[in-house]
């Protein structure tokens, strides 16, 4: 087989959060290094990790010298996934099959002990409010993630009671409406939807029938719904990372999920006001954001099916999509 000379531009990467939660720490990785043979790159690396004996690791991969990552663990001969550290691991193999340019090509090595990816916020493990998906002694409760300085409920909203897309609410039309309930929606009318996806709300609803931005709205005292500028910080951190948003158990045919950033993206689908319809079930996941666009239509943040990023868009008032909180 013919050699390709490749420029070995280097680099580790150590997966890591501004906070940490107890004790909690991420795998370190270090002295990693690669070569190249024209059909496949084998990676080298050392690891350690003070509290697990068994770490996730994955590979990515940039030909453009680092502007753009491709996450090749789906590609993988052999060496990701789960790997055996027993505190310390040297000389670690991942080999993958690759055809692309050799021209500027870097590596970088992730790894990961959290199953659901990420860390609890600092002293903020449980925040007890009503439609938790969790439950103890205090009652229901939604968990907390720590992504970058931002501390976020880790499940969609759930608060309120269901009221029929079509003929509840107030006036019989299946509008919610300002009064003393808060009212949501539960894809196809179906409450077992809201215990897994959570609710879906219209805008107004959501933002408790003010305008401004980073109301507290529905969520609960001391967390609001977060603004357009906010989602882009969390996207632009996760991003830098090269982790990702979706749940694990969000698993389709072709398609892997990844929840590396500890978000847990579901695809719950949403309430389409304008054909009076609930469409999208798992296929994308719309949260609502506290920033207007122009009057009746804020700004949202989605994820597809497939992509395992948000992107942003205008949604339209009436329309029901997710909530998710951050903090203060």
């Amino acid at each position: 087989m013919k050699m390709i000379k490749v420029v070995l531009l280097l680099m580790f990467f150590v997966f890591t959060s501004t906070q940490i939660y107890s004790q909690e720490t991420n795998p370190v990785v270090d002295n990693v290094s690669f070569t190249y043979d024209g059909s496949n790159i084998t990676v080298t690396y050392d690891i350690s990790d003070a509290e697990q004996t068994s770490v996730n690791v994955r590979v990515f991969i940039s030909e453009d010298s680092g502007v753009s990552w491709d996450d090749s663990t789906n590609a993988a001969t052999s060496g990701t996934g789960s790997v055996t550290v027993s505190s310390s691991a040297s000389s670690k193999t991942i080999v993958l099959p690759y055809s692309g340019s050799a021209t500027s090509l870097m590596v970088k090595v992730l790894a990961d002990d959290e199953t659901a990816g990420g860390s609890p916020c600092s002293g903020i493990e449980k925040v007890y409010y009503e439609g938790g998906p969790n439950s103890d002694a205090g009652g229901a409760y939604y968990t907390t993630i720590q992504i970058g300085d931002q501390c976020w409920l880790k499940e969609n909203l759930d608060v309120g009671t269901m009221i029929n897309s079509s003929t509840g609410g107030t006036n019989g039309d299946g509008a919610q409406t300002d009064n003393s309930t808060i009212e949501k929606y539960c894809y196809n009318n179906d409450a077992n939807n809201c215990t897994t996806y959570g609710g879906l709300y219209q805008w107004d609803e959501a933002m408790q029938y003010v305008s401004t931005e980073g109301a507290q709205g529905i969520c609960p005292s001391g967390w609001h719904i977060p603004s357009k500028s906010e989602f882009e910080t969390l996207i632009s951190y996760v991003n830098s990372q090269s982790v990702k948003f979706v749940d694990e158990n969000e698993t389709m045919s072709g398609y892997t999920p990844t929840n590396t950033s500890g978000f847990s993206a579901l695809f719950g689908g949403l309430w389409q006001d304008y054909n009076t319809s609930f469409t999208g079930f798992e296929i994308y996941e719309n949260f609502w954001t506290s920033t207007l666009y122009i009057s009746g239509r804020p700004y949202l943040e989605s994820v597809y099916y497939g992509s395992n990023f948000f992107s942003e868009g205008i949604g339209y008032n009436p329309d029901g999509y997710s909530i998710r909180c951050l903090k203060d």
